[in-house]
């Protein structure tokens, strides 16, 4: 199992367990496949298939509860996104080097001139 977590390497799916997650805590996988079927039509094996991934990634955490497993978020959604920026930055440093840093710094620039 990997402890690190790619945050930026999730699936639209993923991103979309993880916000039932964060919304409702401690969930099984029933749960989440109804929090998610309120939105799309989605098989339970799926979303458990899912889960399970999002486990072994490190995303999530588990405790077995007789037959059926409860999941719950390792990290907050904040602290997630902080540590999705972190790494899209190291990864873009250590391809482009330094220079990359000040091209965002410019386009946040930008972006907050927009709000």
């Amino acid at each position: 199992m990997k402890n690190k977590m790619n945050n930026y390497n999730l699936g639209p799916l993923e991103l979309e367990i993880m916000e039932c997650v964060w919304d409702r805590g401690n969930s099984t996988v029933l749960e989440i496949h109804e929090c998610l079927s309120k939105k799309r039509e989605i098989a339970y094996t799926t979303v458990m298939t899912i889960m399970m991934r999002l486990w072994q990634k490190g995303f999530l955490k588990r405790v077995k509860d007789g037959k059926n497993y409860i999941y719950s978020h390792k990290r907050t959604k904040d602290q997630a996104i902080k540590n999705t920026v972190s790494q899209i930055l190291e990864a873009v440093i250590e391809k482009f080097g330094i220079q990359a840093v000040a091209y965002f710094s410019e386009e946040v620039e930008k972006y907050e001139k927009r709000l």
